[in-house]
Order: C-alpha cells, then sequence, then structure tokens
C-alpha cells in the first residue's frame, strides 16, 4: 500500500505559488511545494480525535492510514461537518418522532 509522503492543497497553491510573484508556476513540480511535514490520521481514530488534529494543526485536509501507514484516504473538514449535519437531522426526526407519538411514522410513506 502506498505510503503519504506529503499533500498539496488549493490553499497551499495560493499561497505558495500564485501569492508569490518571483515563483514561476510553470516550473515548478510538486515536490516543490507540497508540505513535508504530514499530519495524518489512522482509520480507528474517532472523528473528535481527528477534529482535533485538524484544529491543533490548523488543516482541513487529513490523510488517512492504516495501522502499517499505508494510504486509505483524505478526509476535509467539509466531509466531517456533512456527516455532523446529517446526524443532527436524524436526531431532530427521532426527537421531533418521539414528540408526536407513536401513532406518528418517522417518513412519509409513499406508493
Amino acid at each position: 500500500m502506498p505510503r503519504p509522503i506529503g499533500i498539496l492543497t488549493d490553499r497551499d497553491l495560493v499561497v505558495r505559488v500564485y501569492a508569490e510573484p518571483d515563483v514561476a508556476g510553470a516550473n515548478l513540480v510538486v515536490g516543490d511545494v507540497m508540505r513535508r511535514e504530514l499530519v495524518v490520521a489512522h482509520e480507528s481514530d474517532e472523528v473528535e480525535a481527528v477534529l482535533g488534529k485538524m484544529r491543533e494543526h490548523e488543516i482541513r485536509r487529513i490523510p488517512i492510514v492504516d495501522r502499517d501507514g499505508g494510504l486509505q484516504g483524505v478526509i476535509a473538514l467539509d466531509d466531517i461537518v456533512g456527516w455532523m449535519s446529517e446526524q443532527l437531522r436524524v436526531a431532530t426526526r427521532l426527537l421531533e418522532h418521539q414528540g408526536r407519538g407513536p401513532h406518528v411514522p418517522l417518513a412519509p410513506r409513499f406508493g
């Protein structure tokens, strides 16, 4: 399994390439601008721990590795926020359902 050696994000491109007038973007390779100080999360980490790493290192994306350090994917803050939003929607529907009594279906039935 491939192991991550760095990360390059859209923010890195803006800060390290486009915002620097002396940098010739056409002559650069990824290795010239990627961040090698890689912060990773493990696939067994809890979401709260991953958010903590993101907050501590002020990053919005984090590679996910297995126990051998093999790259499994990348998770973005937007992914986590979307997941949290869905969890809140489910909890809200459950609370609404419980407040109406057992005879009201949780979701409308069609057909």
